[in-house]
C-alpha cells in the first residue's frame, strides 16, 4: 500500500522545513516531494539536489488523481 506523508507548515516565510529539502527559491506551498519521479511522467516537475518535486497546486492535483485515485475539482 502506498502512503502520503503530510507535513503541515506555517504560512509565514521563511519556511525552514521546505528550504531544508528544496532550497530557498522553492519554498512555495503546497509542495509535493516525489518518492518515485517516474510516476509524474509528462507532468512539469522541478528538481533540487536529489529531490524531484511539484509546487503548482494544479499539477499536484493531477498527480494525485493519476496515482492515488483522488478526484479532480470541476473548476480551479
Amino acid at each position: 500500500m502506498e502512503t502520503l506523508d503530510v507535513i503541515k507548515i506555517g504560512f509565514e516565510r521563511p519556511r525552514a522545513a521546505i528550504i531544508d529539502f528544496l532550497g530557498e527559491d522553492n519554498q512555495d506551498c503546497p509542495s509535493l516531494v516525489l518518492a518515485d519521479p517516474a510516476k509524474a511522467a509528462g507532468l512539469p516537475v522541478k528538481k533540487y539536489g536529489k529531490y524531484t518535486f511539484i509546487n503548482d497546486h494544479r499539477v499536484i492535483i493531477e498527480y494525485l488523481a493519476r496515482n492515488h485515485g483522488t478526484s479532480r475539482p470541476s473548476h480551479d
